[in-house]
């Protein structure tokens, strides 16, 4: 079962995410900032995280290199609602782009799109 870190600020967005993963077979944990990421990088391995680009302590990307250098198969999948910012991650390393308000599709599309498994 591989497994999936959710990182936004909105913990409403995490559940929804975590729920629809887990639906698909996937084990899923969730931080609310920057610091908490990193903390939970450096403890488990992921197949993919969910990175929202606003958070309260820094810009999503920031995590973009850290993730890269734990392990450069995990897949990063930068989730916004504004273009610009997007468009920078994806400049920086994000494998995937979601534009907020997303959908279970799009969700489900990036893991497809990402072969992951």
């Amino acid at each position: 079962m591989s497994k999936v870190l959710l990182v936004d600020d909105e913990k409403d967005i995490c559940l929804l995410l975590s729920g629809i993963l887990k639906r698909e077979g996937f084990k899923t944990s969730y931080a609310l900032n920057l610091e908490d990421a990193k903390g939970m990088l450096s403890q488990e391995e992921f197949a993919a995280a969910f990175i929202d680009l606003n958070l309260p302590d820094g810009i999503g990307s920031q995590l973009i290199p850290i993730i890269k250098e734990i392990n450069s198969n995990t897949k990063i999948i930068m989730i916004s609602a504004y273009d610009l910012g997007l468009a920078k991650a994806s400049k920086e390393g994000a494998d995937y782009l979601i534009k907020k308000p997303f959908s279970r599709n799009i969700v489900l599309s990036a893991i497809a799109d990402l072969q992951i498994d």
